[in-house]
């Protein structure tokens, strides 16, 4: 089997500019990551972030849309993992699940199931 995980950071100043004003925003991600695995057995790979993010304008426009990426204003809590299994020789299993919880929002969270066979 063999594991890794790693720290990452981002830090991303944007200017937006719409029809009408423009929109300034700035945003920080910090990031951990891990993924652990066995041979002939599966993968497990999950990352969580914590993203903050200040906008200076009106977040309704399609410019500040891109700078927030599907998040909001604030502070952002993203969990990510995804899993995969084999189940016999051609036969997988796969699981994705996605949770976000966003300041002053009720969590969101979805999540995927899927079977493979190969031949």
């Amino acid at each position: 089997s063999n594991f890794r995980t790693g720290l990452g950071y981002v830090w991303e100043n944007s200017l937006g500019a719409g029809v009408e004003t423009s929109i300034a925003g700035l945003r920080q991600d910090w990031q951990w990551d891990t993924r652990w695995g066995m041979p002939e057995r599966g993968r497990l790979k999950g990352r969580l972030s914590y993203t903050t993010i200040a906008l200076d304008g009106d977040e309704n426009r399609s410019a500040a849309y891109q700078i927030l990426q599907g998040l909001r204003p604030g502070a952002n809590w993203i969990v990510d993992m995804r899993g995969s299994r084999k189940m016999s020789e051609h036969l997988y299993l796969d699981i994705h699940v996605n949770s976000r919880l966003s300041e002053g929002r009720a969590p969101l969270h979805t999540g995927s199931m899927s079977a493979r066979w190969s031949w």
